[in-house]
């Protein structure tokens, strides 16, 4: 067996981003893929830290050149429990999945039920309580102006 490889991934996507989440004591590493070129669509690999492939999602319809992953916490509203992933394009939306089947749940929307949209959206990660921030709050990363700047944000969820 060979570590890190999902063969549910067709050749012509490479790896986009990566990051390890923890549920519970439980740590293991999610891998979002993107064609590049032609990013309409992206897969997600779960391994363990060892390499061995525990699930993988073809995510189509809004997926995007799919880069930051998270899961939501239990108190993160309407998506509480879901699969959130970024996608990096100029109006790049966070989007929610859930996390056994890879069905398509929605985008983040604001106070005002508008879709929210960060321009060349990186990564996402939500605070782990004290000086880190709250766990319901989802911090993110992106290149505006065309990654000429960089900006670092909050999204939290009320209840």
């Amino acid at each position: 067996d060979v570590a890190f490889v999902d063969p549910n991934v067709p050749r012509k996507f490479t790896p986009y981003g990566i990051q390890t989440i923890c549920q519970g004591s439980a740590c293991n590493i999610w891998v979002t893929y993107t064609a590049l070129g032609n990013a309409q669509s992206g897969f997600i690999s779960e391994f363990t830290p060892e390499g061995a492939l525990l699930q993988s999602f073809a995510l189509n319809g809004p997926m995007h050149s799919p880069w930051g992953i998270a899961i939501a916490p239990d108190n993160f509203g309407q998506f509480s429990g879901a699969l959130l992933v970024s996608n990096n394009i100029s109006r790049g939306r966070i989007d929610a999945f859930d996390i056994a089947t890879g069905q398509f749940l929605g985008s983040l929307r604001d106070e005002n039920g508008q879709v929210i949209e960060i321009d060349d959206l990186w990564g996402i990660r939500f605070g782990v309580a004290g000086a880190n921030g709250l766990t319901n709050q989802l911090f993110f990363t992106a290149g505006t102006n065309e990654y000429g700047d960089g900006l670092l944000g909050v999204i939290t969820v009320q209840q």
